[in-house]
């Protein structure tokens, strides 16, 4: 049986004699756990975003290659078998090479090399720059959603 200093509230909680339910966190407590909480999913959203915005900025690098190479491959047909250009080996260092109109060397994955002409490997720039552009927009997406719930969550922490 309860003493008289411990009374029965409407939700089954003992109240001990200054009214406070047992158990339960006074409401600046609660406050400072849902801010704790938000600034934790904020911190979360905020890091997803930067990973996102990271992987948008390294796919138009890529976008900006492929189109570069397109450039490069199209300006191939003006180039006469046998003529002479510079290849880079890197870092300012080149060495001189005799084209072989109409024989560009792709490789196919696993240092699979195989001989292709120049509107094959323009079917597969093409293609390499269809997946990229859908990528970008899948993250261009996926960005505009984590900032909808950034926002929303601030909103929320700013209550």
């Amino acid at each position: 049986m309860k003493n008289q200093s411990q009374k029965q509230n409407p939700n089954n909680q003992e109240q001990n004699n200054s009214g406070f339910v047992k158990g339960a966190k006074p409401l600046h407590q609660e406050q400072k756990s849902q801010s704790n909480e938000l600034q934790a999913e904020l911190q979360i959203l905020a890091s997803n975003y930067e990973a996102l915005q990271q992987k948008l900025e390294n796919s138009h690098e890529q976008l900006n290659s492929l189109l570069s190479l397109k450039e490069t491959v199209s300006s191939f047909s003006e180039i006469k078998d046998k003529d002479e250009i510079l290849v880079p080996l890197g870092s300012n260092i080149f060495t001189k090479a005799i084209i072989k109109k109409d024989d560009l060397i792709v490789g196919v994955g696993s240092d699979i090399l195989v001989n292709k002409t120049p509107n094959e490997v323009f079917k597969i720039i093409d293609t390499q720059l269809e997946a990229i552009n859908e990528f970008i927009l899948k993250l261009e997406t996926n960005l505009s959603e984590i900032s909808s719930q950034i926002l929303k969550t601030q909103l929320e922490a700013s209550k």
